[in-house]
This record gives structure tokens, C-alpha cells and sequence, in this order.
């Protein structure tokens, strides 16, 4: 949902388009960033919770609080060094990390769930 957002927005920054088109484009990557956002904050208490070791759940706690304070460190420099300083190519960029962090993050849930 995220690489769809990223993909919205990329295509608001496209020039010579009506001003109402922008305007949906932008929209619609609202709600599905907005979405984005809601599902993987679910996503987030499920890898926190239901996936910890029972036996050592406070040390997965404490690496998952750190993981997410690393993740809201980094943001403000990755999304500058993407969509800020490269326009729509900086936005199929962060689209495509967005993609393959949700794919990998996917393909290891599965993977413990089948273990």
C-alpha cells in the first residue's frame, strides 16, 4: 500500500497535467498511505506479540522498540534522500524499498509460522 502511495504521489509531480488530476492522484495516495499506515501498525503488534518466544518475550520486545526507533531515525534521512531530492525517480525508489520490506517482512512470517 505504501508503494502504491509512493507511486500517487510520483505521479502528482508529473508536469502538464490538470490541476484536478493532481489533485485525485494526491488524494488517493492519501488514503492508501493512510491505510498503509493502519495495517502496518496491526502488522507491527502482531511480529511484537503473537510471534515473541514466550520464554525470552522481553528481549524480543527490547529488539523489536529498538528496530522501530532505528526505522523513525532513519526516516526523515532515506525519504530526503529519495522523493525530496529526486522527485518522481526518488519516489519509485522509495516505493521499491517499501515493496521489498513488506515482501521480505511477509516471506519471514510465513516462514516462522511454517517452522
Amino acid at each position: 500500500m505504501l508503494a502504491v502511495a509512493c507511486g500517487l504521489y510520483a505521479a502528482a509531480t508529473s508536469g502538464g497535467i490538470a490541476v484536478v488530476v493532481v489533485v485525485l492522484a494526491l488524494a488517493l495516495a492519501t488514503v492508501a498511505h493512510s491505510l498503509a499506515e493502519v495495517v502496518s501498525e496491526a502488522g507491527a503488534w502482531t511480529l511484537a506479540f503473537d510471534l515473541a518466544d514466550p520464554d525470552n518475550a522481553g528481549a524480543y520486545q527490547g529488539v523489536s522498540q529498538t528496530g522501530a526507533a532505528l526505522g523513525s531515525m532513519l526516516a526523515p534521512l532515506v525519504v530526503t534522500a529519495t522523493a525530496i531530492e529526486h522527485g518522481r525517480a526518488g519516489w519509485v525508489v522509495l516505493a521499491a524499498l517499501f515493496l521489498a520490506a513488506g515482501l521480505s517482512t511477509r516471506a519471514l512470517v510465513r516462514r516462522h509460522a511454517a517452522g
